[in-house]
Parts: structure tokens; C-alpha cells; sequence
């Protein structure tokens, strides 16, 4: 994407073009997905992105790129659900990623979430 990029872990197919909708932006080639083998990645002409990607999908471009150029937020969703990938992303995150690049900001999204356990995990 162009000028910011978002990029989410936990979310699913046809999530792209309801958030674009939903959040009041022009959605055309700014909101994109990629989940499993389907993916419709915004453009890259638009000036702000938002991308919704499974933790999988995460974790494999987190191996691509570590430091995760491009990407100025990400946001994790469900972490209260602790599944294996999940887990496998946030220790990713916090052994390199943030390390690296302390201007990245994660926002970890939960239900029931403890912040204060998260914050000391992250030494935040």
C-alpha cells in the first residue's frame, strides 16, 4: 500500500469490504484480505491501507520480512482464544518485530484480555 498499512491477524474472508463500509472509508483498493489461499490485497496506489489476514497468513510474511515494511499498525484479534498460531505470532512479535521496530504499534483485541499480563509480556 501507499502511505500507512494495517495489518490484522485473526480475521477472515469477505471481512475486507464490510470494514471498509463499516469504518466510512472509500473502500475501493483500500481494504483488502488474505486468508488460507484467497486473498484480495489493496492497491497499490491507494494512499491509506487496511489488509484483515489470518495469524497463518501473518506468521508466513512475518518469515518473508521480520521487520514488516509497510506495515505502521497491527491488530490481533481474539487473543484471548490462545490458539497455536496466535501464540506462535505474538512470541514472534515480541522477540523481534517490536525490537526492531518500536515504531510498529500492535493492538491486541480480546474479549476477556488482561491487560496488565499483556503490557508485562510486551515490557510495555
Amino acid at each position: 500500500g501507499g502511505g500507512g498499512g494495517w495489518a490484522g491477524g485473526g480475521a477472515g474472508g469477505g471481512v475486507g469490504s464490510s470494514a471498509g463500509g463499516g469504518a466510512g472509508v472509500a473502500a475501493r483498493g483500500s481494504v483488502g484480505y488474505a486468508v488460507l489461499l484467497e486473498s484480495a490485497p489493496p492497491s497499490a496506489e491507494a494512499v491509506a491501507t487496511i489488509e484483515y489476514v489470518s495469524a497463518g497468513v501473518m506468521l508466513r510474511r512475518l518469515a518473508r520480512d521480520p521487520s514488516l515494511a509497510g506495515v505502521t499498525h497491527l491488530v490481533v484479534d481474539e487473543v484471548h482464544e490462545r490458539s497455536a498460531r496466535v501464540d506462535l505470532l505474538l512470541a514472534k512479535l515480541r522477540a523481534a518485530t517490536l525490537r526492531a521496530r518500536p515504531s510498529l504499534r500492535l493492538l491486541l483485541m480480546s474479549a476477556t484480555l488482561d491487560a496488565a499480563a499483556w503490557a508485562r509480556y510486551f515490557d510495555a
